[in-house]
């Protein structure tokens, strides 16, 4: 709220920082469960929430900036785009996880190791269970990584948008936003603008200096040709 309200008012940063923010916390989180360092754990889980939750605003508005007369499109298709992807995460994750475990988990008992719970369990069986239940949560977090730095990718790829009240409404009551939006890619764009600008004009410089040598030069080759 604060990048969007008070600066720098832009959508870019935040979505950018939040998918930066949230893959880096899957990542250590799944090396955490691995290790077992329950500090760790708690604290990636708060970093990854963090990261998901800088996204959810952004991500509406830099829609809207882009599509501001398509509100409601941009609204329902947000509010699709995440639960489906939640819904696609934990698909992953599941089958992922009953693969590596080896076991199912099932209400009635029946043929699941743990139907009646770990911990009533004999000692020599409920510490290969344990393992194997780690190990295939473990390997559920590492499934989904590559989708969560592909993220981060794209987020690289994004346009910018301005939050400001300035905009265009034209007789027909459509609003033009285009002035306060970024449709290249905005961090590409800074990169060339903050380093290849500064180039160019430092080779201008040069350019000029050397011309500025040689004109004399120039001006006498000349004027022995006209003797």
């Amino acid at each position: 709220m604060v990048i969007c309200n008070f600066y720098p008012r832009q959508t870019f940063l935040p979505l950018l920082l939040g998918s930066i923010t949230e893959a880096t916390g899957i990542s250590v989180l799944t090396w955490a469960l691995h290790k077992g360092h329950h500090v760790t754990i708690a604290f990636m889980m708060g970093l990854t929430g963090a990261g998901t939750g800088l996204r959810f605003m952004p991500g509406t508005l830099h829609g809207i900036g882009f599509f501001p007369n398509n509100i409601s499109s941009v609204i329902a298709m947000n509010a699709f785009a995440i639960p489906f992807g939640g819904t696609l995460a934990m698909t992953i994750m599941t089958s992922v996880f009953f693969n590596k475990a080896g076991f199912s988990i099932n209400a009635t008992g029946g043929s699941s190791p743990i139907g009646q719970g770990i911990s009533s369990l004999p000692p020599a069986i409920r510490g290969p269970i344990r393992e194997k239940a780690r190990q295939g949560i473990v390997w559920a977090f590492i499934s989904i990584l590559p989708f969560m730095w592909l993220c981060v990718l794209a987020a690289t790829g994004l346009g910018n948008v301005r939050i400001t009240r300035k905009r265009k409404i034209d007789v027909q009551g459509k609003m033009d936003f285009s002035e306060n939006t970024t449709e290249e890619a905005y961090l590409a764009g800074y990169v060339r603008r903050r380093f290849m600008g500064g180039r160019k004009e430092k080779e201008k410089g040069v350019i000029t200096e050397e011309n500025k040598g040689k004109a004399p030069e120039r001006i006498l080759v000349t004027e022995a040709n006209a003797v």
